[in-house]
């Protein structure tokens, strides 16, 4: 077992390493502190998916701190629960596949009827497919990086039935090394503030390097023979900008085909390739996504569940329910239920 490299060691003493400012300008880094349960699943909630924890002493006070950075779509957070309590993921075909990497103390991790338990010097990635339960105590903490189901499975069947199943915690070694190094250098510009991160095009390239770097570490045969043609062409990278710039506008396949620059055959081929997706699919997650974050950050001014379906050109309001369940696992007025508690 590899001991922490320097910058995990800043991390462990440090909850806030990689949002040493409060909300910037650009609204990448946020905290959270509270003594509250459930303000804590709100606010882990509201980077991952819908979850539920259950105290282990009753009417116990938390010293709950969560610190949050994110690069495009890939996030970032220091989380410590500060009191004793399990944490229950079983909600299904979640939106997103979190790699945990333990920081200080010694947490429980209970999945298909085993446990492990996770300290520093080990890491494991959370399938969206499979149910956990984490089981915490005051003093651990750890770093939970989210990533978007599309950007780590892949168009290799074998590859996705060996995700979809859940895959084992294991210790830091020679294999794990590099990708470490990587989240360390990422956390360290984070710490920093600088300019480095602020470029669109800087960030989404990390994130394209991270990506390669994690599925080379779960599946080395399979990523052995990649070359330059692996990486996500700019067409992908301008289609996926315009999107994310319009989600709110009623915008067609050929205005995606016009921002990419290239024929749809072509755009379709991309998006199947380094996505497994089509643009239209992946339009229609960000929507979803987006949609869920307006729910929860739009309680307290009254906002109504058709309303934002609505905003997001989904005029069905019973299939956007259906659809969003399928998503996150719960109702859209559940998610509004469950943020107007918070407030």
């Amino acid at each position: 077992m590899q001991s922490l490299s320097p910058t995990f060691s800043r991390m462990s003493a440090d909850d806030y390493f990689i949002a040493p400012q409060v909300e910037t300008s650009e609204g990448k880094s946020s905290r959270t502190e509270s003594i509250d349960a459930q303000t804590a699943v709100a606010s882990v909630s509201r980077v991952f998916f819908p979850h539920h924890v259950r105290l282990h002493h009753e009417r116990q006070l938390l010293e709950f701190r969560h610190s949050a950075s994110r690069l495009s779509q890939i996030s970032f957070n220091q989380i410590t629960y500060g009191g004793e309590l399990d944490v229950l993921v079983n909600e299904p075909r979640r939106s997103r596949f979190v790699l945990v990497i333990p920081l200080r103390g010694t947490m429980q991790m209970h999945s298909r009827e085993r446990s492990w338990d996770l300290t520093a010097g080990t890491m494991m990635l959370m399938s969206p497919h499979v149910g956990y339960r984490f089981t915490h105590y005051e003093k651990d903490a750890h770093l939970a990086v989210g990533i978007p189901r599309h950007r780590i499975e892949m168009s290799d069947a074998t590859c996705n039935e060996k995700l979809a199943q859940g895959l084992d915690p294991v210790s830091i070694d020679e294999s794990s090394e590099s990708l470490l190094d990587y989240i360390g250098f990422i956390c360290n510009e984070f710490n920093r503030g600088g300019a480095l991160l602020r470029s669109e095009g800087v960030r989404a390239g990390v994130e394209n390097t991270f990506i390669t770097m994690l599925r080379s570490m779960l599946f080395p045969d399979r990523m052995s023979g990649v070359t330059k043609s692996s990486i996500v062409p700019g067409f992908v990278h301008r289609a996926e900008r315009f999107m994310q710039q319009h989600l709110t506008d009623d915008i067609r396949l050929d205005d995606i085909v016009k921002a990419a620059g290239v024929p749809a055959r072509t755009l379709h081929y991309g998006f199947k390739r380094f996505r497994s997706s089509t643009p239209m699919r992946w339009l229609r997650e960000k929507r979803f996504e987006q949609a869920r974050q307006d729910l929860l950050a739009g309680a307290r001014e009254g906002v109504q569940v058709i309303d934002v379906a609505h905003r997001y050109w989904m005029h069905h309001g019973g299939r956007f329910a259906i659809n969003y369940h399928k998503l996150f696992g719960e109702s859209p007025s559940a998610t509004l239920r469950s943020a107007l508690k918070q407030r």
